[in-house]
C-alpha cells in the first residue's frame, strides 16, 4: 500500500512554497550580512585612516619679507598664509590654506615702533614700521607669530633684517668762555664745557645728543704762564666737563706766549700729521710790563686719547 498516493495535492504546494520562502529568507539574510560586513569594513577602514591622519602647519610669508628694511626706517606691508597639511601614513594627502585664528605677534620694540595686524580672508596682513638703525651693523631679528590649530597653539618665527648705513658723527664742543682770560694776579680756575655729537646716517641728520669724549684725541701746549691744564668730568651727566688750570702771578716774557687745548677726532694722527681740530680752547693771561716781572720762556706739551 502506498501512503503517498493519498497525500493531498495542495499539501505538496504548501511544502514547495515554504521551501521557496526559506530560500528567499536566506538570500535576504545573506544580503544583510554582506551589507553589515561592508559597512563594518568601511567604518574600520575610516577609523584606521583617522588614526593614521596627522595635521601639520606652516607659515608662508610674502616674498618681500626677505628684503632688508631701510636703515633710515621704513613702513612695509607683508602678508602670510597658514597652510594646513594632511598626512596619512606619513604621506601627504592634501594641503590647503586655513582661516587664521587667535593670531598674536611679538616683536622687539627697540627695532620696530609699530606692527598693525589684520585678517583678510585666509591671509594675515602686517603693516610694519621699522626704526632707524643707529648701529654700524646689519640687525637680524625674529618676528614671533602664534596662532590656533587643531593641535593647539603653534608658534613660528619669521626672520627680518634691518640694513646698515654709513654713520658719520660731528662733534660740537662749547665752553662758557673762549678765549678764557685770566686775571693778571693769576689763581686756580675751572672752565665748564659740554660735548655734543650729531649723528648722520647716509648723509641725513638723525639726532644730536650729549656725548662723552671717550676715544677722542687731544693736544695741549703752553708757553706762557698757565700750568696744570687738564680735563675732568663735571658731575655725572654725560657730555659735561671742565678744564682745570692754574695761572701764576704777574709775569713778563717779552714774547707772545700761547696756551691752548685742542680736541681732535679719534683717528687723528698727532705725531706725524697736523690735523684740523674739532675744538680749540685758548687761555690768555695778560703780561705785566717791567723788568721786575720778567720770567724766562718755558713750554709744556702733552697729547693723548680721552678714556672717559
Amino acid at each position: 500500500m502506498v501512503i503517498c498516493d493519498k497525500i493531498p495535492i495542495n499539501w505538496y504546494f504548501i511544502v514547495q512554497e515554504k521551501s521557496f520562502n526559506l530560500q528567499k529568507l536566506n538570500s535576504i539574510n545573506m544580503k544583510k550580512i554582506f551589507i553589515l560586513l561592508f559597512v563594518s569594513l568601511a567604518l574600520f577602514s575610516c577609523e584606521k585612516e583617522e588614526d593614521n591622519k596627522i595635521f601639520e602647519y606652516q607659515l608662508l610669508p610674502s616674498e618681500n619679507v626677505s628684503k632688508p628694511f631701510s636703515c633710515l626706517g621704513e613702513k612695509r606691508t607683508i602678508t602670510f598664509t597658514i597652510i594646513q597639511k594632511t598626512l596619512i601614513d606619513d604621506i601627504l594627502d592634501s594641503e590647503v590654506p586655513i582661516i587664521p585664528k587667535d593670531v598674536s605677534i611679538e616683536f622687539d620694540k627697540t627695532l620696530f615702533s609699530d606692527i598693525e595686524t589684520k585678517i583678510k580672508g585666509d591671509q594675515v596682513v602686517l603693516n610694519i614700521t621699522s626704526n632707524i638703525n643707529k648701529e654700524d651693523k646689519i640687525l637680524n631679528v625674529d618676528l614671533q607669530i602664534s596662532y590656533s590649530t587643531i593641535n593647539g597653539i603653534k608658534v613660528e618665527k619669521i626672520p627680518l633684517i634691518i640694513d646698515k648705513g654709513k654713520l658719520t658723527f660731528v662733534y660740537k664742543i662749547h665752553s662758557e668762555q673762549n678765549p678764557f682770560v685770566l686775571p693778571v694776579e693769576g689763581g686756580k680756575f675751572e672752565l665748564p664745557f659740554t660735548c655734543k655729537k650729531q649723528t648722520y646716517l647716509n648723509g641725513q641728520f638723525i639726532e644730536e645728543t650729549y656725548s662723552s669724549l671717550n676715544g677722542l684725541r687731544f693736544k695741549t701746549i703752553s708757553t706762557g704762564n698757565v700750568w696744570f691744564l687738564t680735563v675732568r668730568k663735571d658731575g655725572e651727566k654725560i657730555g659735561f666737563y671742565k678744564f682745570t688750570f692754574v695761572g701764576e702771578g704777574p709775569y713778563n716774557q717779552k714774547t707772545d706766549p700761547e696756551c691752548y687745548f685742542n680736541i681732535y677726532t679719534h683717528d687723528a694722527n698727532l705725531i706725524t700729521d697736523n690735523p684740523t681740530e674739532i675744538f680749540r680752547q685758548d687761555f690768555i693771561q695778560p703780561q705785566t710790563p717791567g723788568e721786575d716781572y720778567y720770567k724766562p720762556s718755558r713750554s709744556s706739551y702733552k697729547h693723548g686719547t680721552f678714556d672717559f
